[in-house]
């Protein structure tokens, strides 16, 4: 079986591929645990339903072994994992998207152009 690569296994020292320097506005920091599920589901405001699933799906997911198919993954330690993230609203990479082409939405608009629903 291959092994697991050096950079699956430390995601802070990432050399070969898409990496940023913006700090997300949230984090429940490394690793998963029933206190992580509740603190997620409490960021997003979830219903109780949500949450619920979300928890019964965490203790199934306790009791499941690592797989002994496909490459070798006990090296990969899942209590270093960042599960849940959230970018602040204000990313730079966002405003800098919309102040170079708001000059076309502008256009677009006057133009008569109008906004599509999603999938149709």
């Amino acid at each position: 079986m291959s092994e697991v690569p050096d950079v699956v296994k430390n995601d802070r020292d990432y050399e070969y591929g898409f990496h940023d320097d913006v700090k997300p506005a949230y984090s429940t920091g490394r690793g998963l645990t029933e206190a992580t599920v509740r603190e997620i589901s409490a960021a997003k405001h979830e219903p109780q339903w949500m949450l619920d699933y979300r928890l019964n799906a965490y203790h199934e997911y306790l009791k499941m072994p690592m797989p002994k198919f496909g490459p070798d993954l006990t090296k990969l330690d899942l209590k270093d994992m960042l599960y849940y993230q959230k970018m602040t609203d204000k990313n730079p990479y966002i405003l800098l998207f919309y102040k170079r082409f708001r000059h076309l939405i502008l256009l677009y608009s006057a133009m008569g152009g109008k906004r599509r629903k999603h999938g149709g």
